[in-house]
């Protein structure tokens, strides 16, 4: 095998690999009947009506889809946002415990903005 035909075979590996990367990240973060953005918005909405146990389970539901595709997203991007994003939950969830709905209004649009920074260069479809 020629050095040309080396280097051609192995760049062709690593885009199909980055390409299934960016394919899985997009379908465990987006996967299922609603994105992040609709469940951030579930637990605003769940918190504003004082029902904090509806939006336990919510929040619940977004750390183990987070949980599912974050190794995929720090794979991915090597950004701070990721960080961030990591801790903005976590402020979330407390937040939620706490039944602090300001800070559960201020942190759910905090975090739809940085997933959809974040998520935006993997999306297929941009």
């Amino acid at each position: 095998m020629t050095h040309k035909r080396m280097t051609w075979s192995l760049a062709a590996i690593l885009a199909v690999i980055a390409l299934t990367f960016v394919l899985y990240q997009y379908y465990y973060l987006h996967g299922g009947p609603s994105s992040f953005g609709d469940k951030f918005a579930l637990i605003r909405e769940y918190a504003k009506l004082s029902d904090w146990s509806s939006s336990q389970k919510v929040g619940d539901s977004v750390k183990r889809i987070w949980k599912k595709g974050h190794a995929l997203a720090a794979i991915t991007h090597t950004d701070p946002q990721y960080s961030v994003l990591n801790i903005s939950l976590t402020e979330l969830q407390r937040a939620v415990e706490t039944c602090n709905l300001p800070k559960v209004g201020k942190l759910t649009s905090y975090n739809v903005l940085l997933f959809d920074q974040l998520i935006s260069t993997a999306s297929p479809n941009k």
